[in-house]
């Protein structure tokens, strides 16, 4: 098994798995919205997440 930190290049393998396994999440969480299962919607989460990993370790250089 290889995990690597998640990035743009994993766009389609995400989105599939999100398809895939798109009942099992909803048992548990409330469902995402219809738009989020496309390259694009999948692709803005990338960004927002990689966005916030990003501030947060910009924020934790600054302040020891």
């Amino acid at each position: 098994m290889h995990f690597e930190s998640v990035a743009e290049k994993h766009v389609l393998s995400l989105l599939e798995f999100e398809r895939s396994n798109k009942a099992y999440f909803e048992l548990s969480i409330a469902p995402r919205e219809a738009a989020f299962y496309s390259l694009d919607g999948v692709g803005h989460h990338i960004s927002e997440l990689l966005y916030l990993q990003q501030q947060k370790a910009s924020s934790s250089r600054r302040f020891p």
